[in-house]
């Protein structure tokens, strides 16, 4: 299976970065884990729906790998 046949996926693997984030903020300052990944992720929605476009110039995986 490629990386685009199961797009869901990547939300499981960005919620697992944000908690991995969420604790560092926890152990580094003794901010909560669970309000840290709170507010991480709400910027991260913030972006996703009202910020800058995504990157246009971006090449898809699959045709870098043809090239």
């Amino acid at each position: 299976p490629g990386a685009y046949d199961e797009p869901e996926a990547w939300g499981c693997v960005l919620m697992d970065v944000i908690g991995h984030v969420a604790n560092a903020y926890a152990r580094s300052d003794g901010a909560d884990p669970a309000r840290m990944a709170a507010r991480i992720g709400g910027a991260l929605l913030e972006e996703l729906f009202e910020g800058a476009p995504p990157t246009s110039n971006a090449v898809p995986i699959r045709e870098e790998e043809e090239a």
